[in-house]
């Protein structure tokens, strides 16, 4: 997934599709989850303390995120 401006511009209309769920999808597990909201928490906290985007979404931390995530994705296909 990719949040630049071709990913969401694409000729193809279902990879537009694609990209805007898996947004929403971030957005939501960011918003409604603890461990999502703290990791958004750390990163505002973190931004207003002058740290730079890059040196917060450092390969480490976003792995932890994409774990965690996908760990709450598979708890809601399998609690249905």
């Amino acid at each position: 997934m990719k949040l630049d401006y071709p990913a969401f511009h694409s000729k193809d209309p279902d990879i537009e599709r694609l990209h805007y769920s898996e947004s929403w999808a971030l957005v939501n597990f960011l918003t409604t989850t603890k461990v999502g909201q703290k990791f958004f928490d750390m990163v505002l906290t973190d931004l207003r303390e002058g740290k730079k985007v890059d040196t917060l979404l450092n390969a480490k931390s976003m792995e932890s995120l994409k774990d965690a995530w996908y760990a709450d994705i598979k708890a809601r296909m399998t609690s249905g």
